[in-house]
Order: C-alpha cells, then structure tokens, then sequence
C-alpha cells in the first residue's frame, strides 16, 4: 500500500485524474480524514455547545450536525472518488473556466481563515502550556505561532505522501489523549456531574447545529481533495461517512463532557487541571500540525487551479504567509460569526458541482456557467434571509441549490 503511495506526482495530480497506482485502501484514507476534525476549533466548538446546550442538547447538536455535513461529504466524497479530480477541478466543471477561479478562491479564503485561527490558537495554548509546565519562556504566543507556522508549511509542501503518514501516525494518538482526557475528567468530577451541569442558553438548538456544520462545512465539501484518492468510490463514501456523522460529533463530545464535569470551557487548561500537562502540550502540538497542514494543502491546490503555471510548492508558500496574516489580524476573535456564514455560503457549493458532474459531465465548458451561479446565489441567499425549510440553514441552501442546478442544468445542456 506504501509503495502506491509513493508513485504520486509532484504536483499531486492538482490539474489531473489520480491514477489507480496512486491510490490508498479504506483504513489509510479514514484515518487521514479522521485527521481533520481533531482539531483546535472543534475542542473550541465542543466546549462552546456543552456550555450552550447542556450534555443532551450538545449530542443531539453534534449528531445532527453530523448527520447534515455527512449529506454534504458523502456524494462529494463519491464524486471525487469516482472522478479522480480535486474539487476545484469540478468547481472549474460546474461554474466555469473563470466562474470556478472565483468560487475556488472564496473556498481557499475560508481555508486561510481556519489556519490564521488555528496559528493563533495553538500559539496561545502552546505558550500558556509550556508557562504552566515551565515558568518562563524565551519567546511569547506570536513567536511559538511562527515556529508552528513554519512546521505546517513545510510538511504541506511536501503534499499528499506527508498527510498520510502524519495521518497514519498521529491520528490514533490524537483520539487516545481525547479519550485519556475524557476519563481522567470523569473519575474526578464525576459523570454525573456532567449530566447536572444547567446550559447557559447563549443560542439554540438549531443555531448550535450550524455552528456544528460551519465547523467543517468547508471540509465536506471538498472532500475530493483527498478522496480522489481512495482506491474506490465505495472506500470514499464509507470514510466519508463516518468522519462526519461519527467521527466528528464524537470529537466535539469528548471537549464537551469535560467541560461541563470541571466547568471550564478551554481544552488545555481542562487537561492542565487534571495533571495531564504533557499531554495537553501534545494534543496543542498535533492537532494544529496534521490540521493546517490539509488547510494549506487545499489551499494550494486551489492556486494552482487559479494560476495553472505556479508550482505547488509555491502556491503553499504564498497561501501559507496569507493564512499566518490573517491569524496575526485577529481572525479567532470573529470565530462564532465566522463558522455561522460558512455554514450557510460554502455548502450549496458542494450541491452545485455534485449534481453538475452528473448532469453536464460531457458538456463544453465555457466561461461562466451562469446556471450555477444562479442556484448557488438562491440557495445561499434563501438561508440568508431567514426563510426555512428546515430549522437548519445549511440544509435549505444546499438543497435548493442542488435542485435549482438540476433544474436549470437540463434547460441548458
């Protein structure tokens, strides 16, 4: 399986069809998907609907959150899987030669976003918890944000062969430590005390639920990126699907149950309090590597599919300055708001080119396709506006820019 891995091209296939010798069986790919949502935000987000919702609220909150971006991932995956193309690939497909460079730059804009918030959080949590092991340090949040800037660019430029096997090593360890935390939590307050723990109703159900799918609502929809791939459509689709509906809402749980059994909404100083020191240095360390490494990798592929001349290895290096600028501007106080527009915006995306590839696979592509545009705008404007089909916004706008594309598709191929 290794040695497939190693025929990948230098550019990672960024402007064509993965080949079957570069392809990886299920176990490989789910654990790098699993990679993604093990991350700083969502410890961040799982925290924030335990406090927001109480224990039964967040894992109703989590799993439908789950359960509505695994609708988004599942036939994205299966497209990408099947297509054996990036997802800005069949963005360029859907909305157009030029039409797809601008959607795929608001898709690498969110990306930057997530790493400029990712940097800062771990440059923060790193300090505060080497300070609380060690006292005095010779440099402060920004230096340690620069130092992890540097090991997230340099293990991106290398591509896929690097996220794979910093997937196969530290996804399992990852999921440990969580796990290690969730127990230590409980044997010393109690799960009980969990359980009793009152919400502190910031927001509702329904709202907890699209913060849940803006947590990884970028994610689902460009699920090609990495399940181009998967050795078959039926690997993508299973890893897909228990990323989002499993995977991820256990996640935000195993930060939400410790949070309400101590009362304490930050991770780290959660795992600190319950002498768990190193760990947590561990967890700030390989949760933000494997993370804004894909961040950055996604990101470049999008450049190159904007600028078809420029090497990957520089795109990763000019999306990587970027994304720290936008962390050092101040993008993780803005979190909140932040995950609440791309909950609504980025998933009808993966509704416009999933239904598109189906429908106009063998159609020329122009410039523009106006069509795409259209359902796209409807749908996202539809949720934007506050009229409902369901109590979640991110489900109304992917579904009516999927049924719209369908539409409007077949009027004009």
């Amino acid at each position: 399986m290794s040695a497939q891995v190693e025929t990948i091209a230098p550019d990672d296939f960024a402007r064509d069809r993965v080949p079957q010798s570069a392809t990886i069986g299920l176990l490989r790919l789910l654990l790098i998907l699993l990679a993604i949502p093990i991350a700083l935000p969502a410890f961040v987000l799982g925290a924030q609907l335990g406090k927001g919702l109480g224990l039964a609220g967040a894992v109703l909150g989590c799993f439908a959150g789950g359960a509505v971006l695994a609708a988004i991932a599942v036939p994205a995956a299966f497209v990408g899987a099947r297509a054996k193309l990036s997802t800005y690939m069949l963005i360029n497909q859907a909305f157009g030669a030029t039409g797809g460079k601008l959607v795929n730059a608001l898709l690498a804009l969110s990306l930057l976003g997530w790493f400029g918030v990712i940097m800062t959080m771990f440059g923060r949590s790193a300090f505060e918890t080497l300070q609380a092991l060690a006292g005095a340090q010779p440099i402060g949040m920004l230096g340690w944000s620069a130092l992890g800037c540097v090991l997230m660019i340099v293990t991106s430029v290398v591509g896929f062969r690097a996220i794979d096997r910093l997937s196969l090593l530290l996804t399992p360890f990852k999921i440990l430590l969580l796990v290690w935390t969730l127990v230590a939590a409980i044997s010393r307050y109690g799960m009980e005390t969990a359980r009793a723990a009152l919400a502190q109703p910031d927001f509702s159900l329904a709202a907890g639920i699209s913060m849940v799918v803006g947590g990884l609502a970028a994610g689902a929809v460009l699920q090609p990126d990495i399940c181009r791939f998967a050795r078959s459509a039926r690997a993508g689709t299973i890893a897909a699907f228990l990323t989002f509906a499993v995977g991820f809402p256990l996640v935000l749980l195993l930060a939400a149950i410790p949070a309400l059994a101590t009362g304490e909404s930050d991770m780290i100083t959660i795992m600190i309090g319950l002498g768990l020191g190193v760990p947590a240095l561990l967890i700030v360390l390989l949760a933000a590597w494997t993370m804004n490494t894909y961040n950055l990798y996604a990101s470049s592929l999008v450049l190159t599919t904007i600028l078809p001349h420029e090497k990957r290895w520089r795109a990763t290096l000019v999306v990587g300055v970027i994304g720290a600028a936008l962390g050092v501007l101040g993008i993780s106080d803005l979190l909140v708001p932040y995950l609440l527009i791309l909950s609504i915006a980025i998933p009808p995306i993966g509704g416009v080119y999933v239904v598109s590839y189906f429908a106009r696979r063998d159609a020329p592509i122009a410039q523009f396709h106006i069509a795409a545009f259209a359902a796209w705008f409807a749908g996202a404007g539809f949720a934007f506006a506050g009229f409902a089909l369901t109590p979640v916004p991110a489900v109304d706008s992917t579904l009516i820019a999927a049924v719209l594309t369908f539409l409007l598709v077949r009027r004009t191929v």
